[in-house]
């Protein structure tokens, strides 16, 4: 009879759990909910925590998963142990899946310590290009082992603004849509959620005045904020593409090299990289979506060893016209997939907010 096989301490997978909970999530939901078991630990889905609005086909929140469990495993293999996943049951919310753990005296795969998790954000704020170390970092993602079917693609920025403006209005589309999105923005720090979750004003980056329509947005006025919202956003949506056209036109592309040739560090953007795989639906496939949920963090951990930061634009992926948009720009270039991520790389030009963490 074979001797059973160690476990890890309950208090080192408490441990590793915690970790995990710094992983990037969308709206900063963190709608993981992992539960210890016996030989392992089993994750779950809060249902309260997803978007069944801007993420009807859970991509997002699939690709949320993928994320937690690279940093579970990442935390796992700097105390010595390996992850070992197991089947998956469920999609979207009624997703299960099950990690047990063995020893290892191998490090991560790729390396990654739970250091650079920790010092891993989103910045919001002025991103500075620097093409030397882009490069240099999709070098070092495309040489990691074990990696899935991602690639990356970068947007040239007359596409970028275009599809940006186009997207910008999606999430007033409807009053559920608005709601959704209200429902997570934090604007009051004196609010017990601003040190929980969702979308701070800091992380935003909004201007201090914005604080004021706190009261404006709490939860009872939301529903009729988010109405009225839902009635502008078809002029919204041509005020911002009337702007766009007008930041095209030749005269102003004319003037806007010109600031560029006297002052070569103003106005140059931070690279916009669309990132990619497989025709795979990351929705309904859990197994693809968790696949390049990993795959995504190790790519901004990647960045982040180079001094980049990243930016998510994740609605030019979700909103349905500027998804097609990216699958044709794709198509043009002889790369057929599916766009699950669109964000801005570059370095931080001031101290960066850390988004709040849900207490474990």
């Amino acid at each position: 009879m074979s001797a059973p096989r160690p476990q890890p301490a309950p208090a080192l997978r408490e441990r590793w759990i915690a970790v995990a909970g710094c992983a990037p999530s969308a709206h900063n939901t963190q709608p993981w909910r992992p539960v210890p078991t016996g030989s392992g630990v089993r994750l779950t889905v809060d249902p309260a925590r997803t978007l069944p609005e801007a993420d009807p086909r859970h991509e997002d929140l699939h690709l949320s998963l993928g994320c937690w469990v690279e940093a579970l495993a990442i935390a796992a293999a700097e105390s010595g142990w390996s992850l070992q996943t197991g089947p998956v049951s469920g999609v979207g919310p009624d997703l299960v899946l099950d990690f047990r753990f063995t020893r290892t005296s191998a490090p991560a795969l790729t390396g990654f310590t739970v250091r650079e998790l920790r010092a891993r954000q989103v910045d919001r704020g002025r991103l500075l290009p620097d093409d030397r170390a882009l490069d240099a970092a999709v070098a070092e993602f495309a040489a990691l082992p074990g990696c899935s079917d991602l690639a990356l693609s970068q947007l040239p920025e007359p596409l970028f603004s275009h599809l940006q403006a186009q997207s910008a209005t999606d999430v007033l589309s409807t009053p559920a849509m608005a709601a959704e999105t209200l429902g997570w923005l934090r604007l009051d720090p004196r609010d017990p959620a601003y040190q929980r979750d969702g979308l701070t004003a800091d992380c935003l980056r909004l201007p201090a005045g914005t604080r004021m329509l706190a009261p404006v947005l709490g939860a009872r006025a939301a529903p009729v904020v988010a109405r009225a919202l839902a009635r502008v956003q078809p002029l919204a949506r041509r005020v911002l593409c009337t702007a766009d056209t007008v930041k095209t036109l030749p005269a102003a592309t004319a003037a806007s090299s010109a600031v560029r040739a006297v002052l070569p560090g103003i106005g140059r953007p931070p690279a916009r990289l669309v990132v990619w795989g497989r025709a795979e639906d990351s929705g309904t496939d859990p197994i693809a979506g968790i696949a390049r949920g990993r795959d995504l963090l190790r790519l901004w951990l990647v960045l982040g060893r180079h001094g980049l930061r990243v930016a998510a634009h994740s609605e030019l992926k979700d909103c349905p016209d500027t998804r097609e948009g990216l699958r044709a720009f794709l198509g043009r270039r002889g790369r057929e997939g599916e766009p699950c991520g669109v964000f801005s790389a570059g370095r931080s030009t001031s101290p960066v907010p850390r988004a709040p963490r849900l207490p474990v």
